[in-house]
């Protein structure tokens, strides 16, 4: 028997929930502003700044100003996990995340 989402003995979380989507999503991306942006009342993450391939490049971005509370597991993500594949060019880098209030976060997995 299962309750909402979660089995009812229990949920085997992972480090960080990797696999769990964010609200707002910026894949690949390079130069990106996010200004402003308020997520509330979300079951996944919020923001989520990530590669999706070994040969891309997630650079340069930024979050700033912005208001995320209530989120069901992460406010914001940037990059992955590490992993063997990665090189110097497709981590995650050189962002900037600034005057932001994230409160209430990890409500549906709180091992995020």
């Amino acid at each position: 028997m299962t309750i909402g989402r979660f089995p009812a003995l229990g949920y085997a979380s992972v480090s960080q929930e990797p696999t769990i989507p964010a609200a707002v999503g910026c894949y690949n991306c390079q130069n990106v502003t996010m200004n402003g942006v308020v997520v509330a009342q979300t079951s996944g993450g919020s923001h989520g700044v990530r590669h999706t391939s070994t040969t891309a490049t997630n650079a340069h971005n930024t979050i700033e100003n912005s208001a995320l509370y209530d989120v069901g597991v992460f406010g914001i993500r940037n990059g992955l996990l590490a992993q063997y594949t990665d090189t110097d060019s497709n981590v995650a880098q050189f962002a900037l995340f600034e005057n932001n209030v994230i409160a209430g976060y990890g409500r549906t997995s709180p091992a995020a």
